[in-house]
């Protein structure tokens, strides 16, 4: 038989069952996964070339590639290509017992990304996506805890608001506004956007990395939820909040996340703040794309604008505030109409303020927290300081900051050292106690029978050794008899000699 072109040409064949799954909430829609592991046995160039010569058929679904995030021994587990189904059980499978026989670790830095393919998704129904998943993101980091919302590679969009502005343009935005944005939109938050430019999905950061198969399935299952129910809910935008609010989160939730336990898990304890964190997210996002704002927005425009007049669109709307610190007060008033919206400040004695005026009066912390975010870490710190009259050196802080970080690194690295391994013991069969004693004092008691035989072995050898002396003495007697007989015999022949 010919050989293969795949072989001829030293190319591996493309290994995979192509079949569903029922562990998995949609049997074929497919997902990437990557797995960042550390603490490993040559580093990550011995784990690649152990995968890599593997004669397990499973092993060509991942690759291993370094991971500069990862320092202790690092190394990334990642499939070969996007897989679906039985596949992706399969790969799972093969992952956890590499690991059960390599023993690399997991630590704070490691975490397992999932990107889900989104090409074959319209686009209504990829924002519908994005809503629901900005709806639960506080109950997902709730769910996963670790502090992992703190975690400076998969930062919450509700902790990333200057990022709203491009998520706004991803998901309502022309073309080109969605295509410009998805390159701007960080790659480090929990939902990276960044990689439809690269890979036409999306990326899930959120999940620590951990050796449980049970709880993996279970986040895979998350996502698939999401992307089932955003291709099958008829409403849209608003609408999905609407219905959060009819229905209540119990019935909302349960409905997004039909399958065992998901729901209840994610709804445990005061989940209310959770939800309502989410809700602001969310309108945050359709509000900038319907042109209407915020009162924060509208003091913002008022500090920034020229002029107290701000085009805005066919938008109707009137928003009034009260500012006020127990001495002095201010009522800020803002009516948009079809053509225009028109902002006004009145002080206390009802005199008009111009926006000079008013930012005037003002400190830096009045800015609207989606242009603060918009400076670089030290900047906005500096404003912050500034407003509230601080002087701090930030350089020696960041150093201090890095010194800490260092340290709480070092101290979880030398924890996860001491850790027991989570590798479950072999299970042996069960003992009686009653036969385990009866079969030790069987044992002692041969081991008193052993003691009295060697006693008397060392008695035995002690007289062979005296026999063996006496045997040695009788030997050398019997030998200076033999020279006297032989002597004497000499003697006997010569005096016959001299007598004949």
């Amino acid at each position: 038989m010919s050989k293969k072109i795949g072989t001829l040409f030293q190319h591996a064949p493309e290994v995979g069952s192509y079949k569903g799954s029922t562990d998995l909430v949609l049997g074929r829609a497919r997902v990437g996964v990557e797995i960042e592991v550390d603490r490993v046995d040559g580093g990550w160039v011995m784990l690649r070339d152990i995968v890599a010569t593997s004669k397990d058929e499973r092993a060509g679904l991942w690759k291993v590639v370094e991971d500069g995030s990862v320092h202790n021994h690092g190394a990334e587990m990642v499939f070969t290509r996007p897989l679906f189904g039985q596949d992706v059980v399969d790969a799972l499978d093969y992952f956890l017992a590499l690991q059960k026989e390599y023993l690399f670790n997991h630590s704070l830095e490691t975490g397992i990304h999932v990107h889900l393919d989104v090409r074959n998704m319209d686009y209504e129904s990829f924002r519908k996506l994005c809503i629901l998943y900005g709806l639960v993101e506080p109950l997902l980091f709730n769910w996963i805890g670790e502090d992992r919302e703190y975690n400076i590679f998969c930062e919450p969009w509700y902790r990333s608001q200057g990022d709203l502005v491009y998520i706004t343009d991803i998901l309502f935005g022309s073309d080109y506004k969605k295509v410009s944005a998805a390159g701007k939109v960080q790659r480090y938050s929990a939902l990276n956007l960044t990689a439809l430019r690269k890979f036409g999905s999306i990326e899930f950061r959120q999940m620590p990395t951990v050796f449980d198969k049970a709880k993996i399935l279970k986040w895979l299952n998350i996502i698939l939820s999401l992307k089932k129910a955003a291709l099958s809910i008829k409403e849209n935008d608003y609408g999905i909040l609407t219905r959060l609010s009819a229905d209540g989160p119990d019935k909302f939730f349960q409905d997004i996340f039909p399958l065992k336990n998901i729901a209840p898990e994610l709804l445990q304890g005061n989940y209310f703040k959770p939800i309502e964190i989410g809700c602001l997210i969310v309108q945050d996002i359709i509000l900038a794309h319907k042109g209407k704002t915020t009162v924060k927005n509208a003091l913002w425009e008022i500090l920034t604008k020229r002029s107290d007049t701000v085009s805005h669109g066919a938008t109707k709307g009137r928003i009034k505030i009260k500012l006020s610190d127990g001495s002095k007060t201010i009522i800020a008033e803002r009516i948009t109409t079809k053509k225009s919206s028109v902002l006004s400040l009145i002080d206390q004695d009802g005199d008009n303020l111009s926006a000079a005026d008013f930012k005037s009066m003002i400190s830096d912390l009045s800015v609207n927290p989606h242009q603060i975010t918009k400076l670089k870490g030290d900047e906005q710190v500096r404003v912050l300081l500034r407003a509230a009259d601080i002087e701090i050196d930030l350089q020696a802080v960041n150093i201090e900051i890095a010194e800490l970080e260092e340290e709480r690194l070092t101290a979880h690295r030398s924890m996860s050292v001491l850790k027991p391994s989570e590798t479950v013991p072999e299970e042996v069969e069960k003992v009686s106690l009653s036969e385990l004693l009866a079969e030790i004092e069987k044992g002692e008691a041969v081991n008193s029978t052993n003691s009295d035989s060697r006693e008397k072995l060392a008695d035995l050898e002690i007289a062979h050794t005296n026999t063996v002396r006496q045997i040695t003495q009788a030997e050398e007697q019997l030998k200076a008899l033999k020279t006297q007989e032989k002597t004497l015999a000499e003697r006997i022949e010569k005096g016959k000699a001299v007598c004949k």
